[in-house]
């Protein structure tokens, strides 16, 4: 199956018809496949011999001070093949099942939290009142209690007064008072004798019967409501969080279940996994038992020739601020972005965690930076084949994990060898019942990569570890598109959520391979060629590249032999001796 960096090859300058590319442009990386020994290995075996071997390979590479990544694996299984169809397609429904029921619990303990929620925002609201009854009583605010008072007093007449009954309640006598319900505002908690409230108030002495009378139940029901609310609070604050935890951890749980579905990833699934279903089917798996699974798997190690006449290469290690760093100003330009949206939009504590993760880095141990213009020409080539997003921070944290990992294992070479192995294992089960494995390693080619390249295929490797993350939170509900529920709130109410939408200057689109023309003055001569030309030599100081300078003769008779040699002969052999080859030995 195809890859990213496939893409990008076939982009660079005749990577399409060779495989590999040279580029030197703004930033030089090296990707040449030794097409000499490019091979196709076909081994046909006993069930399970051909496996076995290629796990054994992989373990042989591990040993080897390789770093394996598998980017692809996909299957089809024929269900005729009944035992194995039952133990993979069949395991595949349950876990589909399992998610639906998983999803349906959300769902329900969703619906219980917004219940719950609902509930306890009213009693909030009540609590809230009596927080500034409190308040104001403290700091002898008789403006700010009266307000409060009032809005308690509302509350009893609509929720409380209105049930005692027709000519009780207040509304119901408005009518031959019309100015009962204010009169009852007014009041004090110390008005509860009728004829002083009918003098202070200047109501009839009727009037001042029934509110005095309402204002005593008022009281009552202020104290007994003040503990009611406190309780009902209490109870459904802790039911809030408790539904609220349990919640997340329904999604929890259901993640490893949705990342399990994921991984029996069927070739149908996809137009270039039926085309290549298509290709397979003269196995005829609607009438034989068929298993077909891809994968593609990807491991690499520095190079270091042994050039005993040859200084060690390497740089000094130091630590710099990040706009210092010979980094590319792409990423230096993406940086302050970041910065200046975190400073906008006052996030200080997103601002401090980013400082302090990336506001300095290590330089390289190589001398050479890998984070180039290479790198940030072509990592949206990687978001675009998998649709996903990679963050300034994603790319730098990539990018310090490649310098650690080479720091500490003392990798000292900008050149790695990378072998590429594409497999295509199948297990036939005649109908006499006769079984064989078949494995189909196409790919099986060996690369020299610049450091710059494999940080590349790293940040193939982050992309891919983010869509799955990405599906799995499409999945639970936790986002939509890979986009959070904020996100998406925002972009559809920028004026409610956000304030007016702002319409951002388009930067100029980068062109690929074009180098800039810019016109330069011509260089004075300084002294030592001043000297060494009146003597009658002309001299001239060249600046080398950040690799190697002459190509043809460091790669094809140093680096592409050393290769050859210590990884790609070694793993012909160990297929060769696996299957049985005469001669042939299993390399140490």
């Amino acid at each position: 199956m195809e890859t990213a960096l496939d893409k990008i090859t076939e982009e660079c300058p005749h990577g399409k018809e060779t495989g590999s590319f040279h580029f030197e442009g703004r930033g030089t990386a090296y990707h040449l496949v030794v097409h000499s020994e490019r091979t196709v290995l076909d081994l046909t075996t006993p069930p399970g011999v051909a496996n076995g071997t290629l796990i054994s390979y992989f373990f042989y590479l591990g040993k080897r001070g390789f770093e394996i990544h598998k980017i692809d694996d996909w299957m089809e299984i024929s269900p005729v093949h009944a035992q194995y169809y039952q133990l993979t397609i069949q395991q595949k429904q349950t876990l589909e099942a399992q998610i639906k029921e998983r999803l349906a619990g959300i769902s329900t303990a969703v619906s219980d939290f917004e219940l719950l929620f609902h509930d306890l925002r009213k009693y909030e609201e009540f609590m809230d009142v009596y927080e500034k009854i409190e308040k104001a009583k403290k700091e002898k605010d008789e403006k700010k209690l009266m307000e409060c008072e009032q809005t308690l007093k509302a509350i009893f007449i609509d929720q409380v007064d209105v049930h005692t009954g027709e000519g009780i309640a207040l509304k119901l006598i408005a009518p031959r008072w019309p100015t009962i319900i204010a009169d009852f505002m007014r009041l004090k908690d110390e008005d509860t004798e009728p004829k002083k409230i009918a003098d202070e108030y200047k109501v009839s002495e009727a009037e001042g019967v029934v509110l005095a009378t309402k204002n005593k139940l008022y009281k009552e029901w202020k104290e007994m409501f003040k503990e009611t609310v406190t309780r009902r609070y209490g109870n459904l604050r802790g039911m809030v969080e408790s539904r609220k935890k349990s919640i997340i951890e329904y999604r929890d749980m259901l993640k490893p279940y949705v990342a399990r579905y994921r991984s029996i990833r069927e070739l149908g699934e996809t137009e270039e996994g039926r085309r290549t279903l298509e290709k397979l089917s003269y196995y005829r798996p609607s009438a034989q038992a068929v298993s077909v699974d891809l994968t593609t798997t990807w491991a690499w190690k520095p190079l270091v020739p042994p050039e005993f006449t040859k200084a060690t290469r390497g740089g000094l290690i130091e630590t710099k601020s990040i706009f210092r760093m010979p980094i590319s100003k792409k990423a230096k330009q993406m940086v302050k972005e970041h910065i200046e949206k975190l400073k906008e939009e006052k996030r200080d504590k997103e601002l401090a965690d980013f400082m302090e993760k990336f506001g300095t880095m290590q330089t390289s141990p190589t001398g050479i930076e890998p984070l180039d213009d290479f790198v940030m020409d072509y990592y949206n080539k990687i978001e675009e084949y998998y649709n996903i997003e990679l963050s300034i921070e994603d790319i730098l944290k990539t990018r310090n994990d490649f310098i650690s990992k080479c720091t500490s294992s003392h990798w000292t070479s900008p050149y790695f060898s990378v072998m590429e192995v594409g497999t295509s294992r199948t297990v036939i089960r005649t109908p006499e019942g006769a079984e064989m494995e078949d494995l189909w390693l196409e790919p099986f080619q060996p690369a020299v990569d610049s450091q710059n390249v494999i940080l590349l295929r790293l940040l193939e490797i982050k992309a891919k570890e983010k869509e799955l993350e990405r599906y799995i939170s499409d999945m639970i509900g936790e986002t939509v598109g890979g986009k959070s529920i904020e996100q998406i709130l925002k972009e559809e109410f920028p004026a409610l959520l956000e304030g007016p939408e702002v319409k951002k200057e388009e930067k100029p689109t980068i062109e690929l391979f074009k180098r800039p023309e810019i016109k330069r003055k011509k260089k004075e001569e300084g002294f030592a060629e001043n000297i060494w030309k009146k003597i009658g030599f002309e001299l001239k100081f060249i600046k080398p590249g950040p690799y190697e300078p002459h190509l043809e003769d460091i790669m094809t008779g140093i680096y592409i032999p050393e290769l050859v040699a210590s990884v790609y002969s070694p793993s012909l052999d160990f297929f060769k001796a696996a299957v049985g080859v005469p001669g042939v030995k299993v390399p140490v």
